[in-house]
């Protein structure tokens, strides 16, 4: 003869609550994001891409500098995961000129296109 334990529906009881619990909460939840990213393309006088040119993006209210990054095949550059401010940006590369472009405000959860610079 199988004797029940006197804890048995209190441990059943226990176990569905657990369970309810972890299936409630343990589905991934979507943070708030208050990032946003700036990009554009960078091309020479005549209009032709520029390859490997040098951007740097700086917070002008903090003057906090950005990691740089350089442009791909087809002179494009993203700068992801920006805090919302106002922005300047600077374009260096040997043989040209260099490029600034001062005043690009990010808001919050935006992609700001700086344009063809």
């Amino acid at each position: 003869m199988i004797r029940r334990h006197a804890h048995a529906p209190r441990l059943s009881v226990a176990l569905l609550a657990a369970s309810f619990f972890l299936l409630t909460f343990s589905f991934p939840v979507k943070a708030q994001t208050t990032s946003g990213s700036i990009s554009g393309t960078i091309v020479d006088p005549q209009g032709g891409s520029i390859a490997n040119a040098t951007v740097k993006a700086t917070n002008t209210a903090t003057q906090a500098g950005r990691p740089t990054v350089s442009t791909d095949n087809s002179g494009r550059f993203v700068f992801p995961s920006l805090l919302p401010s106002t922005y300047a940006l600077k374009v260096t590369l040997r043989g040209f000129k260099t490029y600034k472009q001062t005043g690009l405000t990010l808001n919050a959860n935006s992609a700001l296109a700086a344009g063809t610079i």
